[in-house]
């Protein structure tokens, strides 16, 4: 489905973002060239980075991003446990995700959905970056 195609003006965008790097900053800014973007950043019990950190690395990045408004939170639940109880907590109209299994999942739910080309080119093939990031957080 094309993003033109979407209805409604809420997006929900989830996942580990672990390490977050530039490919999903580019995702989310494509989104919220026209709508409002939500991202949610979730836990895994093979994360590399605290959940905390990488809220912080969203929260600041998404505040350099034209378009939106985007709003950023965390919830502590894997992506394959999650359910319509912990969705309620979000108000959205569709969800996006550059992870085809997430948006089938979704779909499963019940919910509409939107496949986000990946910016493979910006991904974290190695993630020096962030690690130098955090320890310069201390």
């Amino acid at each position: 489905m094309s993003i033109r195609e979407v209805k409604g003006s809420v997006g929900l965008f989830s996942g580990r973002f672990d390490p977050p790097h530039l490919g999903h900053l580019l995702s989310i800014a494509r989104l919220g060239r026209q709508h409002e973007v939500h991202v949610v950043i979730l836990d895994h019990p093979e994360q590399k980075y605290p959940i905390a950190y990488r809220l912080q690395v969203f929260k600041e990045a998404v505040s350099y991003l034209q378009g939106g408004p985007y709003h950023v939170s965390a919830n502590k639940v894997h992506f394959g446990r999650i359910n319509r109880s912990e969705l309620a907590l979000y108000k959205f109209d569709f969800y996006a995700s550059g992870n085809m299994a997430c948006v089938q999942r979704m779909e499963s739910l019940g919910y509409p959905c939107y496949y986000v080309e990946r910016a493979y080119e910006y991904a974290a093939t190695n993630d020096r970056i962030a690690k130098a990031v955090m320890e310069a957080m201390g």
